[in-house]
């Protein structure tokens, strides 16, 4: 059962945000509802089976729930994918403060009676930091720590994990790798409680039904269009999304420079800043991979209302 799973310095989270799924001490009027969505876990905790969140378009509801895709997904892979982290790993870009620092990640959970801690900071190159903790009995304990290669492992609590700091010390292997989580590679070793997490933590499936990348192409096509261009760009400015315009650039294929093929990218311009929270250089971004789903959902919609995009659409964007 999760608890909480908090996330900074991730794609459009910038500062600490936390996804909490403990019951308020609250009585709902609706009886049958707290029969129905609650899971008690002690007279002091009890977590919700589901909730539902609320905000405005670009304000990050569906980058928590890809943040902990990504968690779930490095959780499990980071050992037999040593490029997993250039792929998902993704800092906050419209900030000078946070675009080198590492993306945090941390979730809380109950797993056969005990209540855990798991995170890991990473960049796109590297783990910078690695924790463990839970409470097996009265109070937490620590079951490892990490901080690069350096690794402290609570013996008593953690006896796996003692067995498998020496490969952190070695070049030659890729389990200590820098890029690897440490929980990881204890998993990959023995069947104790680093299997118990893992395999526990993989049993999460993240699903979204804003992926609808046919029509975000199509909406792409109809940027041909320079009065749609302008039009779009218009109209998310005044939705309060912080796109400043919509830049619709020409680029040629690697592989198709003896015939000049030519192609289009889609991106979007924002305000950037500095560390101070001063303007600095505008920030363009791809759409299909950078921005908002809600964003996204918004180019695909409003461009049908112009009565352009079904037309276009049954041209190759080639």
């Amino acid at each position: 059962m999760i608890v909480d799973f908090s996330v900074q310095n991730y794609r459009s989270i910038k500062g600490l945000e936390t996804l909490a799924m403990n019951a308020a001490s609250i009585v709902s009027r609706n009886k049958q509802l707290e029969a129905t969505n609650l899971i008690p876990f002690s007279s002091k905790l009890s977590l919700l089976k589901t909730k539902a969140l609320y905000g405005a378009n670009a304000s990050g509801k569906s980058t928590m729930l890809r943040a902990l895709g990504v968690f779930v997904n490095v959780v499990v892979n980071s050992v037999k994918d040593e490029k997993i982290l250039n792929k998902f790993i993704d800092s906050f870009r419209l900030s000078g403060e946070t675009y080198l620092s590492p993306t945090y990640f941390q979730l809380s959970f109950i797993c056969n009676n005990v209540h855990y801690r798991y995170g890991f900071e990473a960049t796109k190159d590297e783990i910078r930091s690695e924790w463990l903790f839970g409470t097996p009995g009265k109070k937490e304990v620590r079951f490892f720590t990490r901080e690069g290669s350096e690794i402290q492992v609570n013996e008593n609590q953690f006896q796996e994990g003692a067995k498998v700091i020496d490969l952190y010390k070695q070049s030659d292997n890729d389990i200590g790798r820098k890029n690897s989580l440490f929980l990881t590679a204890v998993r990959s070793f023995n069947q104790g409680l680093a299997k118990e997490i893992i395999d526990y933590i993989s049993h999460y499936i993240i699903i979204s039904g804003l992926s609808d990348y046919q029509m975000l192409l199509r909406a792409e096509l109809s940027m041909g269009n320079e009065i749609v261009r302008k039009k779009m760009a218009e109209l998310l400015k005044l939705a309060d999304t912080g796109i400043e315009d919509i830049i619709r650039e020409e680029y040629i294929p690697e592989n198709s420079r003896e015939s000049n093929e030519k192609r289009y990218i889609t991106m979007t311009r924002r305000k950037g800043f500095d560390k101070h929270g001063k303007p600095a250089e505008p920030v363009d971004l791809f759409m299909i991979t950078m921005e908002s789903e809600g964003t996204k959902k918004n180019v695909r919609d409003q461009p049908c209302s112009f009565g352009i995009l079904r037309r276009r659409a049954r041209f190759d964007p080639g």
